[in-house]
């Protein structure tokens, strides 16, 4: 099972800059190394509440391996990125051949799981407000390879945000999906 080793990000968040850091143990022991720690962290989380968890993108690529292995996205995943704790909740909605369309010129089977986030610990920032609910379309790429999200759509506080899958380089596959 994938297991993340550090998790760190820089961005702009709602007006606010944010400076996360966590270094997941072995043991699934998750330590706090923000440069400096956010204010007030220490509190919010404890230690008994963070253990076991994983960071956002490492539970994509779980439900991705277990997708490819067992066909099917239906998991529960526990998630702390030092600004919030939560379970990120995926479910097989359907198989569904995509078309191409205005965007990417992607078209084949594919499996949309829905996601959705369930907040374990409110963390009463809305600044640090994100995603509710999505959609991910994964398809198999290339032929006994794992399933890979081609499209993605997530409602936002104010906004839907939709992504698409640009490009995919590997084992002598070089596809550009993206329309220009």
């Amino acid at each position: 099972m994938p297991h993340p080793a550090d998790y760190g990000a820089d961005m702009l968040r709602n007006g606010t800059a944010r400076h996360y850091g966590l270094d997941y143990r072995s043991d699934g022991t998750v330590i706090n190394v923000s440069a400096p720690p956010l204010a007030g962290q220490a509190s919010f989380f404890s230690e008994k509440q963070i253990r076991g968890t994983v960071d956002q993108l490492t539970a994509y690529f779980i439900v991705e391996r277990q997708l490819t292995q067992r066909g099917t996205c239906s998991l529960t995943v526990p998630v702390f990125d030092d600004s919030a704790l939560y379970n990120l909740c995926f479910t097989d909605v359907q198989r569904e051949m995509l078309s191409a369309d205005g965007h990417q010129n992607f078209a084949g089977p594919s499996q949309v799981c829905q996601i959705a986030r369930e907040d374990l610990v409110a963390n009463s920032d809305r600044n640090e407000d994100t995603y509710r609910r999505g959609k991910i379309w994964y398809a198999q790429l290339i032929a006994g390879e794992r399933m890979m999200p081609v499209r993605m759509e997530f409602e936002t506080g104010s906004a839907t945000v939709k992504g698409y899958l640009a490009e995919f380089r590997g084992r002598g596959v070089d596809l550009h999906l993206v329309t220009e």
